[in-house]
């Protein structure tokens, strides 16, 4: 397993001397640039070398100035000048990159690269935000980021603030007080609520039992929004012998069917589905299949 952390900032004089390539570059502002402002300044890397190659006199380097210092210290030079030139049009706006950008690699080349503390599978390549953050990745190992572990060989994908958007669980994982299955997508909300994942058992979620395998999405708040009705219940006897097996659920004393989507109001109550039978709903009589849908106070709608 690999814990995906940035190292701890701290000053190297060779830090600069050993950039080789834009990956070297953006991890060494990601362990180094404690205000994450884009520029190095004295006590994140020694003022001898913020002092030397300041070229534009605000007593800090970004990372275009980077790039020309590592130039100085290499036989050969280590970017190009157009890939300089790009970097110092992307920093006079705040910038890391011009434009959301992927990093390929040598196709061939199935090693690793580590890229702001999280190992990434080469050949996948990895992209990133302007503002130098990652985008997405294919994880080489199974990894941990905030007490969640992503499977190896999974894309995982972030917000711009490096939060996950979304990655696969490497185990069954407890998140927010509800277990979700392994090898399942689960999605995040920006401010790091869970927005979508699928139960690893049978479950009582805001008041309303689903079956393992529901897929569950929550809003910005926390609120279930949508439930994902499953195919089939794992194990079932009828399963085992080969033969289908479709479990409606049961939710606010109405049966739904199986494989199909309950969406919710934001007061918990039910606020659309499919029916699983033929059901008498406050006095009206309707078929098995039938869409119904409910106002928040729990009225039919035409």
């Amino acid at each position: 397993m690999f814990t995906g952390c940035s190292p701890s900032p701290k000053s190297d004089p060779g830090a600069i001397s050993k950039l080789k390539n834009t990956i070297d570059l953006i991890n060494l502002y990601a362990e180094k640039d404690q205000n994450k402002d884009l520029e190095l300044k004295a006590g994140e890397i020694p003022k001898a070398e913020v002092k030397k190659h300041d070229k534009n006199k605000d007593h800090a380097l970004s990372p275009w100035e980077v790039m020309e210092a590592a130039n100085k210290y290499n036989s050969k030079p280590v970017f190009i000048k157009e890939q300089i030139d790009l970097m110092k049009k992307a920093n006079d706006k705040g910038r890391f990159f011009h434009k959301q950008t992927t990093i390929y690699f040598d196709p061939v080349n199935k090693g690793e690269v580590t890229v702001r503390g999280i190992s990434f599978l080469k050949h996948y390549g990895v992209s990133f935000y302007e503002n130098g953050m990652i985008t997405s990745g294919v994880l080489a190992d199974d990894t941990e980021i905030k007490g969640i572990e992503y499977m190896e060989n999974s894309r995982l994908q972030f917000y711009e603030n490096g939060q996950v958007e979304r990655g696969y669980l490497a185990d069954d994982t407890t998140i927010q007080d509800i277990e979700y299955a392994e090898s399942t997508a689960v999605s995040f909300h920006e401010n790091g609520k869970l927005s979508y994942g699928v139960l690893a058992e049978e479950t009582t979620v805001q008041g309303n039992k689903f079956y393992e395998d529901s897929g569950l999405e929550f809003d910005k708040a926390g609120r279930l929004k949508t439930a994902l009705l499953p195919k089939y219940k794992k194990g079932s006897f009828k399963l085992r012998l080969g033969l289908p097996y479709y479990p409606d659920t049961i939710l606010q004393g109405i049966k739904f069917k199986a494989a199909t989507a309950v969406k919710f109001h934001e007061n918990g109550r039910v606020s659309e589905g499919s029916l699983a039978k033929n059901t008498i709903l406050q006095g009206k009589t309707l078929k098995a299949g039938t869409l119904i849908k409910f106002d928040s106070s729990g009225q039919l709608q035409e």
